[in-house]
């Protein structure tokens, strides 16, 4: 798969730059790479040989399988293929893309947020793979594949476990191991994962564990593919490790979807809301504005300015993380679209109603969790709940009542009065109460502060299902990893200020660095003059090079490092990215306020 190694075994440095910018090999280059990297390693070609044919008797059943048209063109790339402009491969007829994740648990592919949403935005369907290690932690490597797709849309291809090494088990362990991370990510996206591999690991057999799995087959040479056992078809195949595609520097893998994009079913996605019914429209389809703020401001009495001049659309259906220091004015911004704040100045309309002009239209539409946990200690929690969707003159309705709190694991709790429950229960009947009244924009102001990490983590997940309903969520947390995570777009405010909206990959991609480690395979005493361009730094023990660049340049320069390294004689074992995280970018965007 395109790049799917970070960490480069050694067959692949011994073929050079050239090699590294294509994918895994055939299954006849894969064999010569092995007796090649035997010898320069000093091992006798005769023993390699044997060992490359010696599993050949007792080989499982094969067959090759054709598809007649339709097929759909596609391609998988990762950081080897450095920038690529995705409009030109567009318009070049290429019509999916696969974008690598990670390698194994650690290794994150600095790339894999601009081409995700390059990609996107060039009008291409979209999927993510991850290159598969055995011998590392398989929670890891699939919470980094949920974390990756947590917030994909509707169309976008299901996610890929890249099964290529055997990490030293026999191939049942691998189909083992590779089976528990398939069900850990179906269980957190709610979609059928996809295997990509070859015939080279199941030449004996042993993947059984994964048949059931949709496959996407690496086989070249051959006008069809030959589909390991005990796969009897395939969905994507991986034809070429060569292939060729305007918009793309260098070898790019070339792949076939079997049928048209447009008639494949989408993937399954749960929902706490009913799915929507027939000609409704796609609630993950680009979105109209659901509020909008125009030249709002607060000025308090005691001539405190709490917000200047603030002007934000937030988008129907999308979840909007608003994030600044304590005493930034994000409660107070909250508090003015809820109604429970005057402004100073400016408009603020909900879903084509104005809060000051039509208040009553505008609040129904809104649900709002407060920071603080006010409720009425006597009341039950059934109690409670139904007499907040009453407020907003909803009809009673015990079933709707009846789903939220199961939602929210408060069932069990619903006869007991609220001043018997924890904090974290309380914050519980605050989101319930928001709630209540099937709002179609919800506000989440501090929703986790201060409770424990299971509900921190029902919360996000029921987030998440109404989003999918269509709900939109606008969150303000101290929990950056959080906004990181789950949101579109990100706002940073400080000091009554709006200083920056943005998608949260356009943000990450424009304000973050990067930094590319590769650990060297022997020290260096100093960095040679002819990579004094690249501005690198050696670590203390001189065993390490660190490169740091810019994501906003067209070209990263990692592909030309790694050929001049090579030119150089300067090999390394180990390769590791690493990224500014949104709590970097936040950190520096409020110190750089005056």
């Amino acid at each position: 798969m395109s790049g799917s190694r970070s960490r480069l075994p050694i067959h692949v440095m011994l073929l050079g730059p050239a090699r590294r910018r294509g994918a895994h090999c055939g299954p006849v280059l894969r064999k010569t790479i092995l007796v090649v990297a035997g010898v320069a390693l000093g091992l006798a070609a005769a023993a390699a040989a044997v060992l490359v044919v010696r599993t050949r008797p007792h080989r499982k059943p094969e067959h090759a399988e054709c598809r007649i048209a339709p097929t759909t063109p596609g391609i998988d790339v990762s950081y080897h293929q450095e920038t690529i402009d995705w409009p030109r491969v567009r318009r070049a007829g290429i019509r999916f893309a696969f974008i690598r994740v990670a390698d194994g648990a650690t290794v994150r592919d600095p790339m894999f947020a601009t081409n995700w949403a390059e990609a996107k935005r060039a009008g291409l369907v979209r999927g993510a793979y991850l290159f598969f290690r055995p011998d590392q932690s398989i929670t890891a490597q699939a919470d980094l594949m949920i974390s990756a797709m947590r917030n994909r849309d509707r169309d976008d291809l299901p996610p890929v476990i890249d099964i290529e090494v055997d990490g030293g088990f026999p191939a049942t362990v691998v189909a083992a191991r590779a089976r528990a991370w398939v069900d850990r990510v179906r269980a957190g996206l709610s979609v059928e994962p996809i295997v990509y591999t070859g015939g080279d690991l199941w030449r004996n057999g042993g993947g059984e564990a994964l048949a059931a799995q949709p496959l996407w087959v690496a086989h070249y040479t051959q006008p069809c593919p030959t589909l390991p056992s005990p796969w009897t078809r395939w969905t994507f195949w991986q034809h070429t490790d060569r292939g060729a595609v305007p918009g793309i520097e260098g070898a790019v893998d070339l792949d076939l979807f079997a049928g048209t994009l447009s008639a494949r079913r989408p993937p399954r996605l749960g929902a706490m809301s009913a799915a929507p019914s027939p000609g409704a429209p796609d609630p993950h389809a680009e979105r109209a504005p659901i509020v909008t703020i125009s030249g709002l401001s607060k000025t308090y009495a005691s001539g405190f300015h709490a917000l200047k001049r603030i002007d934000l659309t937030i988008r129907r259906g999308e979840i909007f993380a608003l994030l600044g220091p304590n005493g930034a004015g994000k409660t107070t911004l909250i508090n003015i679209v809820c109604g429970i704040v005057t402004p100073s100045a400016g408009s603020v309309v909900a879903d084509g109603h104005d809060i000051a002009r039509d208040y009553r239209a505008a609040r129904a539409r809104i649900g709002l969790v407060p920071q603080e946990l006010s409720t009425d200690a006597f009341e039950t929690v059934w109690a409670t709940v139904s007499f907040s969707r009453g407020l907003f003159g909803k009809p009673k309705s015990p079933a709707h009542i009846e789903k939220i709190l199961r939602a929210l694991s408060l069932w069990d709790k619903r006869h007991e009065k609220i001043m018997t429950l924890s904090g974290g229960m309380k914050r519980r009947v605050l989101i319930a109460k928001a709630l209540s009244h099937e709002p179609e924009i919800l506000f989440l102001d501090e929703p986790t502060a201060g409770v424990d990490v299971e509900l921190r983590h029902d919360m996000w997940q029921m987030v998440r299902e109404l989003r999918a309903g269509g709900v939109t969520i606008i969150l303000t947390t101290h929990y950056i990893e959080e906004a990181e995570e789950m949101a579109d777009r990100i706002g940073v405010i400080s000091k009554g200020e709006l200083i920056v909206v943005d998608d949260k990959a356009a943000l990450m991609r424009k304000l973050g660095k990067r930094q590319l480690t590769l650990q060297l395979q022997s020290p260096l005493d100093r960095i040679p003059d002819a990579l004094a361009g690249y501005r690198l730094e050696l670590s203390r023990d001189r065993d390490a090079l660190t490169y740091t660049f810019d994501v906003q340049r067209e070209q990263t320069g990692i592909a030309a490092l790694l050929r001049q390294l090579d030119d150089l004689g300067i090999g390394f074992k180990d390769l590791r990215s690493s990224e500014s995280s949104l709590e970097d970018i936040f950190v520096s965007l409020v110190r750089a306020r005056p």
